[in-house]
C-alpha cells in the first residue's frame, strides 16, 4: 500500500499481495491486521495513514512532506 499511496486496494487484493492468489481463508482478516498496523502507528506517533474507503477497501495516504514514518 505505501508503495502507491492513494490507490484504493480491495481486502482481495491485499490478501493476494500479502499471501498469494492461492491463499485460503476469510478475507475479514485484512480487517483485523489494518487495525493492528493503525495500532504501531498511532502508538509511533504518526496520524492515521491507512483510511478506509467506504465500498471499496483501503488506502494508504502518504504523510505530508515534513512528517516521516521513520525517525
Amino acid at each position: 500500500m505505501a508503495s502507491e499511496p492513494g490507490r484504493a486496494w480491495k481486502g482481495s487484493q491485499l490478501c493476494n499481495e500479502i499471501w498469494g492468489s492461492d491463499w485460503v481463508g476469510d478475507p475479514k482478516c485484512i480487517d483485523v491486521n489494518i487495525g493492528q498496523i493503525r495500532k504501531k502507528l498511532r502508538e509511533s506517533g504518526c496520524d492515521f495513514y491507512i483510511r478506509a474507503v467506504r465500498g471499496i477497501g483501503y488506502r494508504f495516504d502518504a504523510p505530508a512532506s515534513n512528517d516521516s514514518l521513520e525517525e
